[in-house]
C-alpha cells in the first residue's frame, strides 16, 4: 500500500496501482487530502471525488512538479493549510503520484514549522518507512526554511 502514518495527525502517500488509495487512507481516519499529482487517473472525478466527497473528507489540490522546491510563500501557505486542517481535528495525508518526490519534502517541512531541525523532521519522516529523497533544489530549501 503507498500510505504511510508519520503521527496521529499526518501522512502521506502516493497513487497505488495508478490511483488513490481512499480506502485505506478511510481505514487511516484521513479527513483531509492536499494533492499534488500532475497525472490524475482517468476515473479521478468518477471513483476518487466522489469516493471521498460521500466519505466526507476535505480534498485539495495543489499540483506540484517532481521533486521541485517551491517559493517561501507559497510553502508557508500550504503549511497553513495543513495547519488549519489538523487543528480542526482532521488527520491530514500529502498525496502524490509514485516516485514524484514532494510529499516528503512537504511533512518535513511542516514538522520544521513546529520547531524542529531539517535532520530531525526528515528523520520522522523517515521513521513512517516512506523512502525520503530530496534534490539538492528540496535539500536547499529544507535548510532554508529552518532558519
Amino acid at each position: 500500500m503507498g500510505l504511510w502514518k508519520i503521527n496521529n495527525a499526518l501522512c502521506v502517500s502516493e497513487d497505488y496501482e495508478g490511483k488513490m488509495d481512499v480506502e485505506g487512507m478511510l481505514r487511516e481516519g484521513v479527513g483531509s487530502i492536499i494533492d499534488l499529482r500532475l497525472q490524475l487517473p482517468p476515473d479521478y472525478l468518477k471513483r476518487e471525488r466522489k469516493d471521498l466527497a460521500a466519505a466526507g473528507i476535505s480534498y485539495g489540490s495543489i499540483p506540484m512538479d517532481p521533486y521541485s522546491a517551491w517559493p517561501l510563500n507559497l510553502i508557508e501557505n500550504i503549511g497553513s493549510w495543513v495547519w488549519h486542517d489538523i487543528m480542526s481535528g482532521h488527520r491530514v495525508c500529502l498525496h502524490e503520484n509514485k516516485d514524484q518526490g514532494n510529499t516528503s519534502l512537504l511533512a518535513s517541512l511542516f514538522f520544521i514549522r513546529t520547531g524542529m531541525l531539517p535532520k530531525q523532521a526528515v528523520d520522522l519522516v523517515g521513521a513512517s518507512g516512506k523512502t525520503v529523497t530530496f534534490s539538492e533544489e528540496q535539500k536547499h530549501l529544507l535548510n532554508v526554511y529552518a532558519e
